[in-house]
């Protein structure tokens, strides 16, 4: 991922982040895990 002009700093930390920005954040590593789990044990 590259940072862009649209993309806080990370300096500024989680205290600025929206609740939509969390939200998305905390789906996508729901998703990760959970993709991870099918696939350890469907194989």
């Amino acid at each position: 991922m590259r940072p862009t002009a649209a993309t806080p700093t990370r300096a500024t930390g989680l205290r600025s982040w929206t609740k939509e920005r969390k939200i998305y954040l905390a789906v996508g590593i729901l998703a990760c895990v959970a993709g991870v789990l099918i696939m350890a044990f469907s194989g």
